[in-house]
């Protein structure tokens, strides 16, 4: 789905092996780490805050927090259940 979105393979072969990705813009890079800070550390420091509120703007990183929040609820989820993976492996842990 990224990649009919525009994400290049590039990007997405670095996030899948835990690298971060060499992104153009300030947003996406933004973005990217507020949602790593998310998912690590469950929190954004105040300068973090501040810094993607100045860019992504206030409704921006309400987006980016729910996107978060959201796919966390579906990971943990399907984690719960064990549902396997599309080609029928194990599920993420």
């Amino acid at each position: 789905m990224a990649h009919e979105a525009g994400v290049s393979e590039a990007v997405t072969d670095a996030i899948q092996a835990g690298r971060e990705p060499d992104l153009e813009s300030d947003a996406a890079k933004v973005v990217y780490q507020t949602a790593i800070a998310l998912n690590e550390r469950h929190r954004l420091t105040d300068d973090e805050f501040a810094h993607a509120r100045d860019l992504l703007g206030e409704e921006g990183l309400v987006d980016v927090i729910g996107l978060c929040g959201y796919y966390a609820l579906v990971s943990l989820t399907l984690n719960a259940y064990e549902v396997p993976t599309p080609d029928g492996s194990a599920a993420f842990s």
